[in-house]
């Protein structure tokens, strides 16, 4: 959000400065100045995506990534076509100022936290934060991030050790697997449990399932949680 603010800011700005508005110039010249045109700017008639930004080419990874090419790509994602007229007024993009833009993002595109990802049971709450992010010590999350040059798992050699390795398949776990997958047949329906495969357990395991109730949901992450420190995986020194 801050990126879009701050875009919301040069766009301003930029408009500032064309009209020879000083006072409503919020950034510094060399930043909006950095702001290519719309679609219509370059075309020169009607387009339905004339107000859209114009991307910006760039040849490498890390230009692709940057701050401007990035955020022209979400400011676009925002753009309501002029031709959908009973929402072009409500459109974010036209908000009379930073402030209501500001407000007007937050409350239409983030959403609440998930209130069971505030759940914390035995000092389980951070491991399982960090395999919903993929940012666990698990070797194919360091793997991942270029913090060591071999995923396959350190204790059983079988394969990357990856989330739904660790959660389902790795033998080292078996034992505090086979008591998640008794409790969970034990707190679920039968025909929900028939229902179950392997990407759906690891989706219930990291995520619960909003078709459930909250108190059955924090049982799951109960469960979850007592894996994760029962399996004491993430006690370990991991082997570069």
């Amino acid at each position: 959000m801050s990126r879009l603010c701050l875009f919301k800011k040069m766009k301003v700005s930029k408009q500032a400065a064309s009209d020879n508005n000083p006072e409503k110039i919020l950034v510094q010249p060399y930043l909006y100045k950095l702001l290519p045109g719309t679609v219509g700017d370059r075309a020169g008639y009607v387009l339905r995506n004339a107000s859209k930004v114009d991307s910006v080419k760039t040849r490498l990874l890390v230009s692709y990534n940057s701050f401007v090419p990035k955020t022209i790509r979400d400011w676009n994602a925002l753009f309501i076509e002029y031709w959908q007229v009973e929402q072009v007024d409500n459109n974010i993009q036209n908000a009379n100022s930073v402030d209501s833009f500001k407000a007007r993002y937050k409350r239409e595109y983030l959403k609440s936290p998930n209130p069971l990802y505030r759940l914390d049971f035995n000092g389980g709450n951070i491991h399982h934060t960090r395999l919903r992010l993929g940012l666990s010590h698990l070797r194919a999350h360091l793997f991942s991030h270029n913090l060591i040059d071999n995923p396959v798992c350190q204790f059983c050699n079988l394969e990357p050790e990856t989330t739904d390795h660790y959660i389902l398949r790795c033998p080292t776990y078996n034992n505090v697997r086979v008591r998640f997958l008794m409790d969970i047949a034990n707190l679920l329906d039968p025909p929900y449990i028939a229902s179950l495969d392997d990407n759906k357990i690891i989706k219930l395991f990291l995520y619960g399932d909003d078709g459930l109730n909250f108190e059955t949901n924090k049982q799951i992450f109960s469960m979850a949680q007592t894996f994760l420190v029962d399996s004491k995986r993430f006690d370990m020194r991991v082997l570069r």
